[in-house]
C-alpha cells in the first residue's frame, strides 16, 4: 500500500524551492499521488495595520496574490504536463497554520517544503514554519536540503523500540513503512539504527556507585541483550528482500549518534518519529528529533503517533 496519495508542497519562492518542487513531483510520480501546491501570503500584524492605514491596502493584496499565482500556475503547468494531478492555491494568514489547515481540509498525507533561510540549521528550523509543521501538523513533513544531492540514495531510519509504549511503537511501524517504500522507489540503501543507553550508565561505570565491576558489566550485558533482542524482534516484522540495507546497533545518546552516523555514511535522509508531549502548550516534539534539528545537514522527515490529532482547528 502506497503511504501517500495527497502531497501538499509549499512553495513560497525560497531559494532551494526548485529542487524541492523537483523532489515532490518525483514522489507524486512514484506513489501516483495527487500534488497540491500551496503558497501562503503571511498577513503579520506589522503588514495588516500597514495596509489598513494605506488607501491602496486592496490592490496591495491583490499584486501579492498575482504574483503567487501567477508562479503557481507555473508549476501547475509543468506538473500537469508531466502527467501528475496538479492544483494549486494562494492561502493568507501564518503559513504554518494555513498549511495545516489545507492538510487536514484536504485529507493531506504529506507535506514538502524547503529548508529555508540563512545560517546554520538551528537558524532554519527552530522556530521556523518547518518546526511548528513537525510539532503540529498531523501528517508527516519532510523538509528538503536543497543543496544536498536530492535522489535519497541513503536512508538512515532510527528506530526507538520501547516494551508497553503504544504511542512510540506506532510511530515505528509508521517511519518504518514510509522508509521501506522510499527505499524501493528509489534504490536507496537503507540504514536502521537502535541507539541504546542503559539506566545509569554513567553513573555505574564512573565508580562513584561503589559497585563491584562484576556487578557493572553483568548489568550493562543484560541491558545490551535486552535491547537487542527488542530491535531483532522489531526487524523480524520486516522484509528487507532486494533491498540494501545495513544495521547500526550502538550504545550512546540519539540525539548525538544521529547526526554522526548521518554524516559518516553520507546520508540523503532521515526518517524519524517525532512523540509529542501534550501536557505543553504548542505539542513540544520530543527532545531527540530536535537535538538532531539542531545537527542535521540532510533532508528530514518527521512522522507522528497513529491518533495524533493537530491543535489548530479548521473553521
Amino acid at each position: 500500500m502506497s503511504p501517500f496519495r495527497n502531497i501538499l508542497l509549499y512553495s513560497c519562492g525560497a531559494k532551494g524551492a526548485n529542487a524541492t518542487f523537483a523532489k515532490a513531483l518525483e514522489l507524486a510520480h512514484a506513489f501516483k499521488a495527487k500534488l497540491t501546491i500551496v503558497d501562503v501570503i503571511d498577513l503579520s500584524p506589522s503588514f495588516i495595520q500597514w495596509m489598513l492605514r494605506s488607501s491602496a491596502h486592496v490592490e496591495a493584496r491583490a499584486i501579492a496574490e498575482s504574483r503567487a499565482k501567477r508562479r503557481l500556475e507555473r508549476l501547475v503547468s509543468s506538473a500537469r504536463e508531466s502527467g501528475v494531478d496538479t492544483s494549486a492555491e494562494v492561502l493568507f494568514g501564518k503559513p504554518f497554520a494555513e498549511i495545516i489547515r489545507t492538510v487536514i481540509r484536504g485529507n493531506c498525507d504529506l507535506v514538502v517544503k524547503t529548508a529555508s533561510g540563512g545560517g546554520g540549521i538551528r537558524e532554519r528550523l527552530i522556530g521556523s514554519t518547518a518546526l511548528h509543521l513537525m510539532r503540529k501538523c498531523p501528517c508527516p513533513v519532510l523538509v528538503v536540503q536543497p543543496k544536498r544531492r536530492l535522489p535519497f540514495t541513503r536512508i538512515l531510519v532510527p528506530i526507538d523500540v520501547r516494551p508497553g509504549d503504544e504511542s512510540t511503537n506506532t510511530v515505528n511501524a509508521k517511519i518504518m513503512e514510509i522508509a521501506l517504500s522510499l527505499a524501493k522507489s528509489e534504490g536507496s540503501e537503507l540504514h536502521l539504527l537502535h541507539a541504546w543507553q542503559p539506566y545509569g550508565g554513567t553513573l555505574l561505570t564512573s565508580g562513584r556507585a561503589r559497585i563491584p565491576r562484576e556487578v557493572v558489566r553483568e548489568y550493562l550485558r543484560s541491558t545490551e541483550k535486552a535491547h537487542k533482542d527488542r530491535f531483532e524482534e522489531f526487524l523480524e516484522g520486516y522484509s528487507f528482500d532486494h533491498l540494501n540495507h545495513r544495521i547500526h546497533f550502538v550504545r550512546g545518546e540519539p540525539g548525538t549518534l544521529i547526526p554522526q552516523l548521518s554524516s559518516r555514511h553520507r546520508i540523503n535522509l532521515v526518517v524519524m518519529g517525532t512523540i509529542t508531549n501534550l501536557s505543553f502548550a504548542g505539542y513540544l516534539i520530543g527532545s531527540t528529533a530536535e537535538e538532531v534539528l539542531l545537527e542535521l545537514k540532510c533532508s528530514m522527515l518527521t512522522a507522528k503517533p497513529e491518533g495524533f490529532v493537530s491543535p489548530l482547528k479548521v473553521e
